[in-house]
């Protein structure tokens, strides 16, 4: 059955779910994202995979609730009971994931994190598509030619003398435009000028790198930088600018400002550790084995491992902060582009017409059990966390079009990317039996989700991007 007609990713199972239908699959769909209008929805989504394997932020909260997963799953089989005992969890209180990715908006000045990070997934998607796809679609969307040529008068030409590459007033005009994505990229623009079009992107990301207060030092080091000019902004080609600006701009907050930039590869190993001491005092039996590593992530950090090994040679383990790869950084760099879709691909890319695409290279070769067993693992996260009441209520949309089924009032499938032609052919219940030691209740009050959890009161301000 077709999914929804919209393009988002999961930023609990890094499912990815694109509103146009998929075409005959090519390789310069991937090559030349140009060539074609629904590619820049893909990328888009791909950007923020991107950002899940090279931003601490979002690595932190797809392992919270993978590790919730878990304790799901270890507290059912040790209670042997129908139900989970939802106090035995033993769940942390910084439990962000369960906000839908639009929901992260809380306020701390003028910009939130989640303006930033859409913010760079735009920036980076009109990159990796160009900016003519930009401009066709503001037509599309009822913007005149007229309107695009009186912007190009009022923020000065969009491309540079050769043709190839293009200035801020080009990305200024499409960000006037789609203004749901644009207020951290104005924020740099109103403080620090043209230099925004190099800034943005570099600053961002290690702002998101920089542990708490993430939204506060991306605007603090912006105006820093705005006042005191730290450092120049190289001229010309910004494919070597943003490689350039990187280098400075790393140097400039952790060397003269001596303020830590986090690798996520840090990050990463520090939460399996903590998973590991979990686990241990977790026994679980071989068909419930505890899995250290996130389930969709682990792979794609231990290849990033491998890569920055390759890449450092000489540099000791334990001095991991050094191994900032460019390419999560700058992934409009074509170079990087290419490097990225071929060696982070996002794991499941889901079409509106039932097809398909899967990361061969890292999962092996497509077969109807890979793609059921990585769809599944969406299910079952979002059951999971719907049964350790971890779910706010209101914000629950089950997208299942079986009303009569008797479990859909439990709102446990509201992670499920496809649903059968009948409802007696889901897989949920069977998940449940095999993977938690469960058999779904049919009662018809049943409460998942409305249980009112005084903990996520108490921490409401961990509920933020500031905060992570």
């Amino acid at each position: 059955m077709p999914i929804e007609a919209s393009s988002k990713v999961d930023i609990v199972t890094w499912l990815i779910n694109v509103k146009h239908k998929w075409q005959d699959e090519r390789e310069d769909h991937w090559a030349n994202p140009s060539q074609y209008s629904f590619m820049r929805e893909v990328l888009h989504e791909s950007v923020h995979f991107w950002q899940a394997i090279g931003l601490p932020y979002f690595l932190q909260i797809s392992f919270n609730a993978y590790k919730d997963f878990q304790r799901v799953r270890a507290c059912a089989f040790q209670q042997g009971n129908k139900t989970v005992p939802l106090d035995l969890l033993q769940l942390e209180p910084n439990r962000a994931y369960f906000l839908d990715y639009q929901r992260l908006d809380h306020k701390y000045g003028e910009l939130s994190g989640a303006d930033i990070i859409e913010g760079l997934a735009r920036y980076w998607d009109i990159h990796l598509c160009g900016l003519n796809h930009a401009l066709e679609r503001m037509e599309a969307e009822g913007v005149s030619r007229a309107e695009i040529n009186d912007a190009q008068l009022r923020y000065g030409p969009f491309f540079l003398p050769d043709g190839l590459n293009y200035t801020d007033a080009a990305l200024r005009c499409v960000f006037e435009h789609e203004q749901k994505y644009n207020k951290a990229y104005k924020f740099t623009i109103t403080e620090a000028g043209e230099e925004a079009f190099i800034l943005f992107p570099i600053l961002g990301f290690l702002a998101l790198s920089s542990g708490q207060e993430s939204v506060s030092k991306f605007q603090r080091w912006i105006k820093l930088y705005a006042s005191t000019k730290p450092f120049t902004i190289q001229r010309g080609n910004f494919h070597l600018a943003w490689e350039d600006c990187f280098e400075k701009a790393f140097r400039w907050i952790t060397q003269e400002l001596q303020e830590p930039i986090y690798s996520s590869l840090t990050v990463y190993n520090n939460l399996r550790k903590n998973m590991m001491g979990w686990g241990m005092t977790t026994p679980l039996p071989q068909r419930f084995g505890l899995i250290i590593g996130h389930g969709i992530l682990d792979r794609y950090i231990q290849k990033y491992w491998q890569w920055m090994r390759a890449v450092h040679p000489s540099i000791p383990d334990e001095d991991v902060e050094l191994r900032f790869h460019q390419a999560f950084c700058l992934p409009g760099n074509p170079i990087y582009r290419d490097q990225l879709l071929k060696e982070f691909h996002p794991p499941v890319i889901l079409f509106a017409d039932g097809k398909t695409w899967l990361d061969q290279e890292n999962w092996g070769q497509k077969t109807p059990e890979l793609e059921d067993e990585l769809l599944s693992f969406g299910s079952m996260m979002g059951a999971a966390m719907a049964l350790s009441g971890e779910v706010v209520p209101n914000s629950v949309k089950v997208k299942c079009p079986h009303t009569e089924c008797p479990w859909y009032i439990t709102k446990l499938c509201w992670k499920v990317a496809r649903f059968p032609g009948r409802f007696e052919d889901c897989i949920m219940p069977n998940l449940y039996r095999e993977q938690m030691n469960l058999d779904l209740p049919t009662i018809s009050d049943w409460n998942v989700g409305q249980i009112e959890r005084p903990i996520v009161k108490e921490h409401a301000h961990l509920l933020s991007i500031e905060r992570n």
